[in-house]
């Protein structure tokens, strides 16, 4: 549980680095921005991070209710609490590694390489398919091991639904914005 805490606690402060901004040096006060009105701002990297960051854990939670869904289709009113906890913690470790190391990654070097997120399907398709393989090759080799079953193929359906929620929301979100 600690690893999974501190796995969370560094993604969320890679996400969310500000600098901070000191003093102006040549009047020594505080920048502050102007009051008139000056039209719409341009978005700034804080904000295009905390879409990021909205993005992904909109797209984990998709993710989990699929997996807890499928656990109490499956196994009926028998989920405990220990198997909620369990799917939890472990979908979100994996998912929070997936889209820090991976799928933001992938999505902006795909983005800067076609110039832009023209066309828009290959973004889903990319996040969904070939980001997920090595989740593919894990939920599969952990068949009979670790995991049921049912248990790795919810696992593999979660982490397609979330690579395709997690690609159309970062196309969505990056779609107008210049490279």
């Amino acid at each position: 549980m600690a690893f999974g805490l501190c796995t969370l606690s560094f993604v969320l402060r890679a996400f969310c680095c500000v600098p901070e901004r000191g003093p102006d040096e040549t009047t020594n006060k505080v920048q502050t921005p102007s009051t008139k009105h000056q039209g719409p701002r341009p978005k700034t990297e804080d904000q295009n991070k905390m879409k990021l960051i909205s993005i992904s854990l909109g797209s984990w939670l998709l993710g989990l209710s699929a997996i807890l869904l499928t656990f109490y289709v499956i196994e009926g009113a028998n989920l405990s609490a220990a198997d909620i906890k369990g799917v939890t913690v472990m979908s979100l470790i994996t998912a929070a590694l997936l889209f820090s190391l991976a799928y933001a990654p992938s999505l902006f070097w795909l983005r800067k390489r076609l110039g832009g997120c023209r066309p828009a399907a290959v973004f889903p398709l990319a996040s969904a398919l070939v980001l997920n393989l090595p989740v593919f090759l894990i939920g599969i080799l952990a068949i009979g091991r670790t995991l049921a079953p049912t248990e790795a193929f919810a696992f593999i359906g979660a982490f397609v639904l979330m690579g395709t929620a997690f690609g159309l929301g970062f196309v969505w979100n990056y779609q107008d914005r210049t490279i």
